[in-house]
């Protein structure tokens, strides 16, 4: 009987626990399916989220070609917008210059070609616009020629103009330009000088020889010798020394320095006065009353330094004279010396390159123009609107550090969550070292549970932590919201 009763109890147990085996088998299965068709539906969303996010990429690809385009244009449309400024109309014309220019020489870009356009015209107002990129083309092909740069040059070129114009009279601007620009080429050529030594010599001297009517080939002869044995600017002085006092300082030597004009004489032929003088320049009593006569030893030093080279002045000056006449043949011909080292076509390769990115871009000008008109209004609009609801505006700040608080936090219980799921494998071996019953159940729980139940707890805790922080009234935050709120 005894037997009977633990019989039944025992198949009633087991019935018992089959019947709650099979539904934890059931249940289990359940779950296997839904985790199956979860993890599907994940896979497939995160497909689609690559693909859109390809198609963002390609789009932003295709979008950025043309506003890199557009983008190449801004210093060029800027340097244009300062020319404006000043009242030149025919911008195109500029531009056109500016381009041909770099397309031609390397060292420069249309933006400093026309930054210098603004210079020559600030400094010239009188010019026509034509005259003024042609103007400035030739202080650029000079400054190449000479090694100097474009900014250099069109400083020397507006300054000489002033100085040397006035003697030019029956020439055009653009003329006096070509004439001025092979005068400096030949210049710097026959002697031991650069663009950058010339421009500082004029500067010294100004137009104290010009007022004296003396050539414009005469003067930059003189100055590229006086600049063999020393620096531009000390040439320009040394120049200026001598022009101030001569006519002066001849009277007192008992010679003639100027003509039946009353203009001053020619360098060569006021040395040679000076020779049949003073035979020998060295001795120190012919250089003591030179002093005396012209009152400095500026001018002392003038003379010796041009009677050791009168014979090789003399040619240079004629060879100055046919360089003025043939205009830019010179100045092209060191330019394109200049032009050939392979640094060089490098340069001008990248500029014609950057020319091109221009000339696509400014035909995107009038449809980017609008857009970006466009969006200022938004921007604008959003700022009246902020600054007329300030309240509204605080409470949704506020919320929105909130939430990035919230997001912050369960972003770290995601990634501990992916801390565990990397620690899975190991647990699941663990556990199947204590038995194949245990060890399915265990690994089970492990797969499905862990991460589950990591994810939600870290949610949790963010609620929570949030919680907290609104009921402390932790930093402000409730009645930041309440009060801003209210407003």
């Amino acid at each position: 009987m005894n037997g009977d009763l633990g019989l039944g109890v025992i198949v009633s147990m087991k019935d018992a626990f089959s019947q709650n085996a099979a539904r934890v088998q059931t249940s289990m299965q359940s779950l296997d399916a839904t985790v199956a068709a979860s993890s599907e539906r994940m896979t497939r969303n995160l497909d689609r989220i690559q693909k859109g996010t390809m198609m963002i990429g390609a789009g932003l690809a295709l979008m950025a070609v043309p506003v890199g385009l557009v983008a190449s244009t801004a210093a060029t449309q800027k340097a244009l917008g300062e020319l404006s400024s000043l009242g030149v109309k025919d911008l195109r014309a500029i531009e056109d210059a500016a381009e041909s220019f770099t397309n031609k020489w390397s060292g420069s870009n249309k933006a400093e070609f026309i930054t210098a356009a603004y210079d020559v015209r600030s400094a010239l107002s009188g010019l026509t616009d034509e005259a003024v990129g042609s103007f400035t083309a030739m202080a650029a092909l000079t400054g190449k020629a000479t090694k100097a740069t474009t900014e250099e040059m069109v400083g020397t070129f507006t300054t000489a103009y002033g100085i040397f114009k006035p003697l030019m009279q029956d020439m055009s601007d653009a003329q006096w330009a070509r004439t001025f620009a092979g005068a400096m080429a030949q210049t710097v050529a026959s002697f031991k000088t650069n663009g950058r030594q010339m421009a500082d010599s004029i500067k010294n001297i100004g137009a104290v020889a010009a007022s004296s009517n003396v050539p414009l080939q005469e003067q930059l002869a003189i100055l590229g010798q006086l600049q063999t044995t020393m620096p531009g600017s000390e040439a320009g002085t040394l120049y200026k020394a001598f022009i101030m006092k001569a006519a002066e300082a001849g009277e007192k030597l008992g010679l003639s320095f100027v003509d039946s004009t009353g203009r001053l004489k020619g360098i060569i032929a006021i040395l040679e006065e000076i020779k049949g003088r003073f035979p020998d320049l060295s001795q120190a009593a012919a250089q003591v009353e030179i002093k005396k006569a012209f009152g400095s030893d500026e001018a002392v030093k003038f003379l010796l330094q041009m009677s050791q080279g009168a014979e090789a002045l003399e040619s240079n000056i004629q060879s100055v004279a046919r360089a003025m006449k043939t205009g830019t043949a010179v100045t092209e011909e060191m330019a394109q010396a200049m032009n050939m080292d392979i640094g060089s076509q490098f340069k001008l390769l990248w500029q014609q390159i950057a020319n091109l990115s221009e000339i696509l871009g400014r035909t995107l000008l009038p449809v980017v123009t609008p857009i970006i008109q466009g969006i200022s209004k938004a921007v604008l609009f959003f700022q009246k609107l902020a600054k007329s609801m300030p309240g509204l505006t605080r409470v949704l700040l506020t919320l929105s550090m909130a939430l990035g608080a919230v997001l912050a936090v369960v972003g770290g219980v995601i990634a501990a969550a992916g801390t565990i799921g990397l620690m899975l494998p190991a647990i699941k071996a663990g556990l199947a070292a204590m038995g194949a019953a245990v060890a399915g159940v265990g690994s089970a729980f492990a797969t499905y549970f862990l991460p589950v139940v990591a994810v939600i707890g870290g949610v949790v805790l963010a609620v929570y932590l949030l919680r907290r922080a609104w009921e402390t009234n932790f930093g402000g935050i409730r009645d930041m919201v309440l009060v801003h709120g209210r407003r």
